[in-house]
């Protein structure tokens, strides 16, 4: 007669192989997490370009004069007018939205519009406006200007936070109470 030895596995060996899958599991969510932080990021510099694009061709319509927003920052893609973006700063200007219908299908909002409310829209101002260079209050240099925040920021620190997209700016066209932001100057 043949015994067979009890192959099972005992509480230990399974309690380790669930630790080890935990783990895998968690170092793909994060890997997963950051990669998703790098496509909005670069779904944000896409944006950026193409209404820069958008404002140019709106300008040279306007026989090379950017579009006025009187020196201070507008909220773009957002309808309606009695909205405002960027923590309640920053208001709508529906003629600037409708202004640059011809040249955009559709304004592009911020991959996180709707989950945070600091960043939460592109704004726009024009050549009048002006914003705090790396916020010293020493140099101010005028726009036009694009504002943005990168992924996971409520504000930025230097100038590598604005992913070569801008300058870390604070104050100006945008309200000193929304701290710093990526200031886009267009060229």
């Amino acid at each position: 007669m043949i015994h067979f030895k009890n192959k099972s596995f005992t509480l230990i060996e399974l309690l380790v192989v669930i630790a080890i899958i935990g783990l895998l599991a968690s170092v793909v969510l994060v890997s997963l997490n950051s990669a998703r932080a790098k496509a909005r990021d670069a779904r944000r510099l896409s944006d950026l370009r193409q209404i820069e694009i958008a404002l140019h061709m709106l300008a040279d319509s306007q026989g090379g004069v950017f579009y006025s927003t009187g020196g201070g920052a507008k909220c773009l893609g957002i309808e309606n007018a009695t909205t405002t973006c960027w923590q309640g700063g920053v208001s709508v200007d529906s003629n600037l939205n409708s202004a640059l219908a011809p040249y955009l299908s559709k304004i592009p909002l911020d991959p996180l519009y709707g989950s945070r409310k600091k960043g939460n829209a592109y704004l726009y101002s024009d050549e009048k406006s002006k914003v705090a260079w790396h916020c010293n209050d020493t140099y101010y240099p005028t726009g036009p200007f694009l504002f943005w925040l990168p992924d996971g920021k409520t504000q930025v620190y230097n100038d590598a936070d604005c992913k070569g997209k801008g300058f870390y700016a604070c104050c100006g066209a945008v309200p000193c109470t929304e701290g710093y932001f990526c200031a886009y100057k267009i060229q």
